[in-house]
Parts: structure tokens; sequence; C-alpha cells
């Protein structure tokens, strides 16, 4: 099977190329081998990173239940918390010292900084069998059919993304699963978001001194903190 940009010529063949392109990965090595989009998909990437990364991306809140139970240490969070605590702290005292910023422009910075929704390690729920299992009780994962599961997991995704349209806007949602190392900030809903997979070695240990873990995660934290600012304070 073959299939160039150039023979697109209408919007269904272009959902066609799109829905390919995202699913040939899922077909076995074999598979992927015989399909082209102008550029080869030599499937290279190793079988075991490939399931790892599928797991996390489509049942990340199962996983992330799991990692929190095996690997999280228990007192990672409230420090994680009392040390995002402090740096806004910080940030906020720092302001007057900005001889550019006038007094309005002070206060907003303020009120910004102490009004940010801060997400630590994980949310609650996945700790809660009933509230997990209710998550995915629409979602169908069988043995044996990789492809198949990929496709179950995008109808799945479609099926909440269309309930949320008669639903208040949640501002507590997580767009990370709990194992990802990473964070962000919303800057719609002013969220910061932690994940439990960043606040572990070597970014963060609540067995190491506090000046690493604020020289480490704090940095982070304190870079996510500052770049929601810019120059109209929105």
């Amino acid at each position: 099977m073959k299939v160039t940009g150039s023979a697109c010529k209408c919007p269904v063949e272009i959902i066609l190329q799109r829905e390919v392109t995202e699913k040939h990965s899922k077909l076995s090595r074999k598979n992927t081998h015989s399909i082209s989009f102008g550029m080869a998909f030599p499937g290279t990437e190793e079988q075991w990173r490939i399931c790892v990364s599928d797991a996390n991306n489509n049942l990340g809140f199962a996983v992330g239940s799991m990692f929190v139970r095996e690997a999280f240490h228990t007192d990672a969070k409230p420090l994680a918390q009392n040390m995002i605590e402090d740096i806004r702290t910080a940030f906020q005292q720092n302001l007057k010292n900005l001889v550019w910023m006038d007094n309005e422009t002070r206060t907003l910075a303020k009120e910004k900084a102490a009004s940010i929704t801060d997400m630590i390690g994980f949310p609650e729920f996945i700790l809660q069998p009933d509230q997990l299992d209710k998550k995915y009780s629409n979602l169908e994962i069988t043995d044996n059919d990789y492809f198949g599961n990929n496709v179950r997991v995008s109808q799945y995704s479609l099926r909440k993304n269309i309930e949320k349209l008669d639903e208040p806007v949640n501002k507590t949602k997580w767009g990370m699963t709990p194992p990802t190392v990473n964070a962000y900030y919303t800057p719609t809903s002013n969220q910061m978001v932690i994940p439990a997979g960043i606040l572990q070695w070597p970014f963060f240990n609540p067995d190491f001194p506090k000046s690493v873990n604020y020289g480490a995660m704090g940095g982070i934290v304190y870079c996510i903190c500052s770049t929601k600012f810019h120059f109209k304070l929105r």
C-alpha cells in the first residue's frame, strides 16, 4: 500500500491518509514495512519501548496507579508542595525589587501567582479502585489484538471528548499521566502540573538536602512559574 501527499485531492483522502499514518505503527513489523508515505517507516524501535509508551499514552492513569503505589515516595508529594509554596513566596517578594514595574502591575502579578492551581504528583482518584474502574468502564482491551485495542482506544477517547461538550470546564483535569517525566503550565486555567514521574531522581528526592532539590526541581518549578507572565500579565 502506498499513500502519497500529492495524491490527496479531497477531505476524505486527507482524513484517510492521516488515519493510516497514525495507525500504521500499530501494525505488525512486517506490515509496517509494507506501508509507504513517501518515506520509510522501518519500525526499528525496541518492542518494550513501544509497549511502555502505548500503555502510558492509552491507559496512563491505570499505569500511574501502579507506579505511585510501587515507586513513588510517600513523602515526595507534600515536600514538593512545600517547595512550590516557598518558591511562590520568594517570587512574590522579589517583585518589589523590580524597579521597572509599577505598583498596579506588581499587585496583579502577586494576585496571579497566588491564584495558581498546583496539581502535584497524581490525581487522588487513581488510588480509588472503584473510581479508576469507572474511568475505563467503557473501554475494552483484549489479549492478542494490539491493533484493535488501539482502534478501540481512539473510539473511547472520541466518545469522552464528545461527552465534554455539555459539561462545564474541568480546571483540575490532568493533561499528563502521573508517570510522565515532565511538567507544564496551562494559561487558560492558570494551572501548574508536576507529575510524580519527574518528582524522583535526579530531579527530586525526599532524601536529598533541600539545596539539591531546590536547585534541580526548584529550577524547573520557577521556570514554569515565571514563564506564565508576559508583558500583558495574562
